[in-house]
């Protein structure tokens, strides 16, 4: 049987530290995805090739919702339909955060299996709120 050639002193390097040491890593966790997900949304709006709006990513899921509740991908899937289309569909999660932070949606479940995520839990519903 052949030896695993990393020791435990792997660990202690700087890339292994950050989350692992942290008091809160879940809340880190979370905050470095907001801020990724801030910077993504900010150079999709930005990108002059790509043909991104987050306000009208917003009429549209709006009135996509107004007739029955979705799935995040189904309403993604609308706007890149219509020829909303960023330069990573990751831009779209601002978009359903400020939909939410305004009041206007709410996540009715958020363990739907994902389509583009091979099944893997973690989809999201939504409905108008």
């Amino acid at each position: 049987m052949k030896q695993c050639q990393h020791t435990t002193d792997m660990w202690d390097q700087p890339q292994f530290q950050p989350r692992f040491s942290h008091p809160q890593p879940l809340q880190v966790a979370i905050e470095e995805g907001l801020e990724a997900a801030a910077a993504c949304h900010a150079k999709a709006e930005a990108e002059p090739e790509t043909p991104f709006d987050s306000e009208w990513a917003c009429r549209i899921i709006l009135s996509r919702l107004a007739v029955s509740e979705a799935t995040s991908e189904d309403l993604v899937d609308a706007c890149l339909a219509i020829g909303n289309v960023p330069h990573d569909q990751r831009a779209f999660g601002q978009v359903f955060l400020k939909l939410q932070r305004r009041g206007q949606i709410v996540m009715v479940r958020g363990d739907m299996p994902r389509r583009k995520g091979h099944g893997a839990l973690g989809c999201k519903l939504w409905r108008l709120a």
